[in-house]
């Protein structure tokens, strides 16, 4: 008895041992240079910024995130331990509770899901049995825009929408260019707010139907992760992404009984056409997914709460894109199982735009006074009523013309006059007054 306390001993304070240096690395990595994205250049890559967040995990409460991330790396162990297709392992979010998870990572609402007269289109044929390919992968085609992250909104709805409008617009004539989910997010749901969840179809039909069929690019229009004031007017006034001329969306049949062993082939069926919008239920080892091929069956026990898109397909595995940043998965990408039918509920709410117009808006050349204007620290330029000048709305505790001060209040160090040296304040690295932050060279 004396013996196997002790064997306990040693291995619960290896494991002890374990997690606290695994803290240690993501409490460094996580907390002292967190990356913002602040929008998509004109090489159609995000531009970044690195954040000092020495204080933010006081903030955040130190004591209950270890108590977090104890919980997720218990899990990272357990499904390593019993799963021999898939890997998991630590991501940016392993310190969320599940709670932050379904608010900041989730985002599909069914109870919003708006399904109208004649919005959907009759069941067709598509491609031939005889034209589709065994294997096909949109991303490896170039016709899939970069892994993008949803923030802290549940808005995987929108990123959903404007991943597949991206795709179906470069395969059918257009070029590939990052599409603005913000507008969805501000013009979908009039006076509720978006990043409670919503369903990606009523992005398609609020485009069709509200937004004059064009949506702006991201970079004209950026994302804030939180619902604002719909402008509607910007799709004209700026940067035009797209034309997406439709007359109905394609939602892809689905047969509960199908012979295996291989399933859902009316899915890839449509995903050779191109990328599908789809529902899943997330459960906690997809959290922690890391990669392989992820064989659990056992996730459909409750509605869907999540929206990601199938890029791809083998004659065993479905390619999935999601929103979540390239910390997670196979560099923000999962692979599902084939044999198992309607996994995870991805073949039961399939859908996808029927495009009748590409290129006419493509390169669209703006008269937009935001083209020339350049709003930094992720503020949002918008134009004044006179439609000839613009003004940039800058988050809080940003001010000036292009938001590029910070109205400070704690001086730590002022900078030597006689010095160029630049300001670092506690939140985000810029040009503002020697008087705020402390220097650096």
């Amino acid at each position: 008895m004396l013996r196997l306390f002790c064997v306990l001993s040693v291995c619960l304070s290896v494991c002890l041992s374990d997690v606290n240096s695994a803290w240690a690395k993501f409490r460094r990595e996580k907390y002292t240079s967190f990356v913002i994205t602040e929008g998509v250049g004109d090489d159609g890559e995000p531009v970044e910024t690195i954040e000092d967040n020495i204080n933010t995990l006081k903030r955040r409460q130190e004591k209950e995130r270890f108590q977090n991330f104890k919980k997720t790396y218990s899990l990272i162990e357990e499904t390593n331990q019993n799963q021999k297709d898939f890997q998991a392992d630590i991501n940016d979010f392993a310190d969320y509770s599940d709670t932050e998870w379904e608010v900041k990572l989730f985002g599909l609402n069914m109870t919003r899901r708006v399904v109208e007269e004649g919005m959907f289109a009759p069941v067709e044929a598509g491609v031939s049995s005889e034209e589709i390919p065994d294997t096909l992968d949109w991303v490896e085609k170039g016709k899939v825009t970069g892994i993008k992250f949803q923030g802290v909104c549940g808005s995987c709805w929108a990123f959903a929408a404007t991943s597949v409008l991206e795709s179906h617009y470069a395969i059918y004539g257009g070029n590939l260019k990052f599409m603005s989910e913000q507008q969805l997010l501000d013009c979908v749901y009039p006076n509720e707010d978006a990043c409670e969840g919503g369903w990606y179809s009523d992005g398609w039909v609020a485009i069709r139907s509200r937004l004059s069929n064009e949506l702006p690019t991201e970079k004209s229009y950026q994302y804030l992760g939180s619902t604002t004031s719909c402008i509607r007017e910007r799709g004209d006034n700026a940067l035009v992404a797209a034309n997406v001329d439709y007359p109905q969306i394609v939602s892809v049949p689905y047969r509960e009984h199908q012979r295996g062993p291989i399933y859902d082939e009316d899915l890839a069926n449509a995903v050779a056409l191109g990328p599908v919008a789809v529902a899943m239920r997330v459960i906690n080892n997809f959290k922690v997914y890391k990669g392989g091929l992820y064989t659990e069956q056992n996730c459909r026990n409750g509605n869907p709460n999540h929206a990601v898109v199938v890029v791809g397909y083998t004659p065993e595995r479905f390619k999935i894109r999601n929103s979540w940043g390239t910390s997670w998965g196979e560099k923000g990408y999962a692979w599902f199982d084939r044999r198992i039918q309607n996994q995870c509920w991805i073949a039961k709410w399939a859908e996808y735009p029927k495009l009748t117009n590409t290129g006419r808006a493509d390169e669209k050349e703006s008269t937009d006074p935001c083209k020339s204007m350049t709003c930094l620290n992720m503020g949002v330029c918008a134009p004044n009523k006179d439609k000839t000048s613009a003004r940039c709305f800058c988050p809080v505790g940003f001010e000036g013309d292009n938001c590029e001060a910070k109205s400070c209040v704690d001086v730590v160090k002022r900078c030597p006059k006689s010095t160029s040296k630049k300001c670092k304040n506690r939140r985000y690295q810029t040009k503002c007054p020697v008087t705020c932050g402390s220097c650096y060279n």
